[in-house]
């Protein structure tokens, strides 16, 4: 005879599974905005490469299991990225197993950001509007953006994860509310200095932004 307990934990195990696939499935279908790889490199301005070369396109899934950016080299999904600097010290956090973004888990990042949905608008318009968002979904504040349009740096790598993603990072020195409050999806924001970060392990953007800010970001406690 069968055993009901085995058989109704079996089932429980199914609908979890079922569940989490068709959480997969909504983030996959997911319309983002990407810009061609093949034209990266033939714009010297990366605003007027969005507003002329960018579309939407549906997101799918890192795994392979559902078609669409995420493993389509011929396209980059453009990630606006924040990083947020006070008194010298830089906004460090770690995503936890909640957040969709599995290459995060475990490791420290110093960006806040994510995905241009077609919800947020067109071009330029929406990657700002999405970096607003994001950063509000995220830790609970909205920032100042920079009133110098070239006020920012493109995160184009490769390897990885880098292969199928391009950033917009910008350095973010004020915001409001000035408390900030995390989403289920970030662990404990901590501040730290380049030093401390530097001992980190850090996700690849965070230390390609990381050598940029030693090189070329002067902290206000270098000009006490």
């Amino acid at each position: 005879m069968p055993d009901i307990n085995n058989m109704e934990y079996a089932a429980t195990i199914t609908q979890e599974e079922d569940t989490e696939r068709k959480k997969k499935l909504h983030k996959a279908s997911e319309q983002v905005l990407c810009v061609p790889s093949r034209m990266i490199d033939k714009y010297d301005d990366f605003e007027l490469l969005v507003n002329y070369e960018s579309k939407f396109m549906m997101r799918g899934s890192a795994d392979g299991e559902f078609k669409g950016a995420e493993t389509n080299k011929r396209w980059k999904q453009v990630i606006p990225y924040f990083v947020l600097v006070k008194n010298g010290m830089i906004l460090t956090y770690k995503k936890n197993k909640s957040s969709s973004e599995t290459r995060l888990h475990d490791k420290f990042s110093i960006g806040i950001g994510g995905h241009v949905n077609d919800g947020d608008g067109t071009g330029m318009s929406a990657v700002r509007t999405a970096a607003i968002r994001e950063c509000k979904e995220e830790i609970g504040v909205i920032p100042k953006l920079s009133s110098n349009k070239d006020d920012y740096v493109v995160i184009d790598i490769k390897g990885g994860a880098a292969d199928y993603h391009i950033g917009y990072c910008q350095i973010i020195t004020e915001w409001q509310p000035e408390g900030i409050k995390l989403s289920e999806e970030v662990d404990k924001i901590s501040w730290k200095t380049i030093a401390e970060l530097e001992k980190l392990d850090l996700e690849e953007w965070s230390l390609f932004v990381l050598e940029l800010l030693k090189k070329d970001f002067i902290f206000e406690s270098e000009v006490r």
